[in-house]
């Protein structure tokens, strides 16, 4: 007789907290009827319903460490670019319109 050896099953991993709300919100179907029943009775069911969801699954608070920079023994000085002021141009000189004189009749006696 021989013996058969039999692996033990993966642990399935943890579910996250997306996997996890996604499961508990109400369905599509009914959020939109909890939408309609709040708008026509001012009622907030709807809202409610999402909050507990999110208040019993909430998002995960990610802890960003900052790195830590050690002073140098020098002082780091940044060059300082010249300045480039642009060309001046010359300021344009109005448009002078000459008006054509007005020629009046002569009195006919």
């Amino acid at each position: 007789m021989s013996l058969i050896s039999i692996k033990p099953l993966p642990v399935p991993p943890e579910p996250t907290y997306q996997e996890l709300r996604a499961s508990a919100y109400p369905s599509i179907p009914s959020q939109l009827d909890m939408q309609y029943h709040d708008a026509v009775n001012t009622t907030a069911t709807w809202v409610e319903a999402i909050e507990a969801v999110k208040v019993a699954y909430p998002k995960p608070v990610v802890v960003v460490e900052e790195p830590v920079v050690e002073p140098s023994e020098e002082p780091v000085v940044a060059e300082e670019e010249p300045i480039v002021e642009p060309e001046a141009t010359p300021a344009e000189e109005p448009a002078v319109v000459e008006e054509e004189p007005v020629v009046e009749p002569e009195p006919t006696p």
